[in-house]
């Protein structure tokens, strides 16, 4: 099965783990989820080292796109460089307001239902 990164923000913490528990239990063991005890980054090592690695040896990312997240620095870090590797990015919106500029040429999925 495909390894798969999902970035998202510290705030959709619910989120990504509800994410993440239903592509493990389609199959998908190697996710790397930043707060994960076993795939992710374990406390007090240098993040921005920890992060690109993993970034270089995914299959895909699955991007958990909130309007904290689409602020963020190392959103556009970590979307920028996985593009540049030729790896696919799958955005999936949770709020109306979380928009990308650098993924406006992407097929969202909008999980804002209720929000409108």
């Amino acid at each position: 099965m495909a390894s798969l990164f999902i970035p998202h923000n510290s705030s959709d913490r619910d989120a990504a783990e509800y994410l993440g528990k239903r592509l493990r239990a389609e199959g998908f063991a190697a996710l790397f989820l930043l707060f994960d005890p076993d795939q992710g980054i374990p406390a007090g090592r240098n993040w921005g080292r920890e992060l690109y690695p993993h970034l270089r040896k995914t299959d895909a990312v699955i991007f958990l796109a909130s309007a904290a997240l689409v602020t963020s620095r190392w959103c556009v870090v970590e979307v920028s460089l996985t593009r540049s590797l030729g790896k696919p990015v799958f955005p999936l919106r949770l709020n109306d307001d979380a928009r990308l500029e650098l993924l406006d040429d992407a097929q969202w999925v909008d999980l804002a239902v209720g929000e409108r």
